[in-house]
């Protein structure tokens, strides 16, 4: 299992947390959001100096905010805004910047839908419409603490991390467990994640651990959500450039939400109905019996998927490994691959890929699973 920033000692259980916490905290003293009209923005871009391969740096003036540089995932946003394919959006910042500008802030000054900026330390980490509903990891940990607390005892963090894109925590309930087949043992649990910058909604997903060698799987079938979407972002200085606090009217609606997710979160170890449907299917899968050969199973399994070529060597290295030529076994070495992949946000897709080749269509499996 990838364990992202927990420690592995700690006085109880919930101190794994306490690096986590400590860096949300910190990022949320750097915040700063902007609603922004685009024709007020100037994009200027810095010649690579060194090597030709060296990417430039771009930096964006925001009358009345200030000068920020941008990070990649705000050039995907910008692009995006503009209508601007992104290979030709990069390859032009990239190797001729001196085209890229002039074209880039031509198109802002023809723009008149206002964007909420997101910024951090002085950079631009997204840009999104203006009526992105601001639903932070501060503000979410702020409401779901005290229900972990509540749980002390009842509850293990197996892993959590807050990335570019997200932030995510994974829980069991370590007493609730069932057997999939003799001496392979599942844990119930849930994993909570966020983004605050346009990388889906804020959601709580059924999570089950695999003891044997502690895989992760995320059940999106079992889930709830709310997306970032709200009202449109005014001030009462028109169309001039402001920088956006919290106010009364969000926080209410965000409480609602928050404490729903907290009875989510009491509902997995007090209500198992679920994760009994869930441990149904997957005793199901281990009885699917795979006629291929491993090797041209993982080949059909990696292009159902997209895997890259490394996962697809690795999901074949431990579906080899664990001598087990099921469903329940192919899915198990995608998730056990997961702990081979640097990006906790590419892992934690392979534990919901997982998850989801439990109900995987008959007819995708046959393709997988049977000898051309």
């Amino acid at each position: 299992m990838n364990t992202g920033t927990l420690q592995t000692m700690e006085k109880r259980p919930l101190d794994r947390l306490n690096p986590l916490l400590a860096q949300i905290r910190e990022e949320a003293r750097l915040n700063r959001d902007f609603r922004v009209d685009p024709r007020t923005m100037h994009v200027s871009t810095t010649a690579p100096i060194s090597r030709p391969e060296d990417d430039p740096d771009s930096w964006v003036h925001v009358e009345d905010a200030g000068r920020f540089a941008v990070r990649p995932r705000a050039h995907r946003h910008l692009g995006g805004f503009l209508d601007m394919p992104m290979k030709f959006y990069e390859r032009l910042r990239v190797g001729h910047p001196e085209l890229f500008d002039p074209l880039v802030n031509g198109l802002l000054n023809k723009s008149f839908k206002a964007r909420m900026v997101r910024t951090r330390n002085n950079a631009i980490r997204a840009i999104l419409s203006d009526r992105y509903r601001r639903r932070d990891n501060y503000d979410l940990i702020q409401h779901i603490l005290p229900v972990l607390e509540e749980l002390e005892g009842e509850i293990f963090p197996v892993s959590a991390s807050v990335t570019d894109a997200k932030l995510y925590l994974k829980i069991v309930y370590p007493d609730v467990q069932r057997e999939i087949k003799k001496g392979d043992v599942v844990r119930a649990g849930f994993v909570i994640s966020n983004s605050e910058v346009g990388e889906g909604q804020t959601e709580i997903s059924g999570f089950v651990e695999r003891m044997v060698c502690s895989n992760g799987m995320i059940l999106p079938q079992w889930s709830m959500g709310r997306r970032h979407i709200g009202r449109r972002i005014t001030g009462d200085g028109g169309d001039d450039n402001f920088e956006i606090f919290s106010d009364e009217t969000k926080a209410a609606d965000d409480h609602a939400f928050f404490l729903a997710i907290r009875d989510a979160v009491r509902a997995v170890g007090e209500d198992t109905n679920e994760f009994d449907k869930a441990v149904k299917r997957m005793q199901g899968s281990a009885q699917l019996e795979i006629e291929a050969d491993p090797i041209e199973a993982v080949k059909e399994l990696a292009k159902t998927y997209d895997f890259s070529i490394r996962e697809e060597e690795s999901i074949l290295s431990h579906f080899l490994r664990c001598n087990d030529n099921t469903q329940w076994g192919l899915i198990n070495a995608v998730t056990r691959a997961a702990a081979d992949v640097e990006s906790y946000d590419r892992a934690t897709e392979l534990e919901v890929l997982g998850g989801r080749m439990l109900d995987m269509p008959t007819r995708d499996w046959s393709r997988i699973a049977e000898t051309n």
